[in-house]
């Protein structure tokens, strides 16, 4: 009585088949769109924010000939989903905003091509980096007596960039990420106050926080930068 459910040798031979072409064929689907899988339904999520430690030293550059203590400002890219990594990641600057005299942002410093930042420390692999969790970049350095602002750049992309800023000027820097798993068109925009030193610091640290409403940007860090 209790034999109805069995199955003959035919019967179960033939079902016997069928898993194993559906697995042989969910085995080739895999192989070959694994990736794009994985983009879909689980995509690398990223962010860029200030680092939760600032610098508590000052550092020293040469800028045209003239010797500076500096601040270094740094951004961190924090990887959302670690448990998959960001291959051979890169962050670029696309754009610079000048606040002008009639009160409105403009492009006064203009890039046709997007200029490469630097990981830090920059001693290794300094324009390419994979990882899960997160890695700073250098964003730029306030030079001392009031010697403004410099954005820190790849120097081996080459080209003519002014990336210095004098005192009193008030710029927005936009910047996305670019990896081999990353897929995403996202901007995040830094706004950055050129301080006027202030007698008796060593240096006065640049102002930078984030933009919160900016045309364009999905995502932005909320952290800002203090005097150490």
């Amino acid at each position: 009585m209790d034999s109805w459910w069995r199955l003959d040798s035919n019967t179960a031979e033939f079902f016997l088949k069928c898993l194993t072409s559906v697995g042989t064929i969910t085995a080739v689907l895999l192989a070959l769109f694994g990736d794009y899988f994985r983009e879909k339904f689980d995509p690398v999520q990223i962010k860029i924010e200030m680092p939760p430690e600032n610098n508590s030293v000052f550092d020293k550059n040469n800028y045209d000939g003239v010797l500076f203590d500096v601040y270094c400002h740094h951004l961190r890219v924090v990887n959302l989903t670690p448990h998959r990594a960001i291959r051979n990641c890169r962050v670029w600057m696309k754009q610079i905003l000048v606040w002008n005299v009639s009160g409105n942002w403009r492009e006064e410093v203009k890039t046709p091509v997007p200029r490469m930042m630097e990981w830090a420390p920059n001693e290794y692999s300094k324009d390419v980096r994979t990882f899960c969790k997160h890695q700073v970049f250098d964003f730029g350095q306030t030079l001392s007596n009031n010697g403004g602002f410099a954005l820190t750049i790849l120097k081996e992309q080459g080209g003519t960039f002014n990336r210095r800023f004098p005192v009193g000027k008030k710029l927005r820097f936009i910047f996305y990420v670019t990896a081999d798993n990353y897929l995403v068109e996202e901007t995040f925009c830094f706004e950055v106050d050129v301080s006027q030193s202030v007698q008796g610091e060593t240096v006065t640290p640049s102002r930078i926080t984030p933009v919160s409403h900016f045309k364009g940007v999905a995502k932005r860090s909320v952290l800002t930068i203090d005097n150490p």
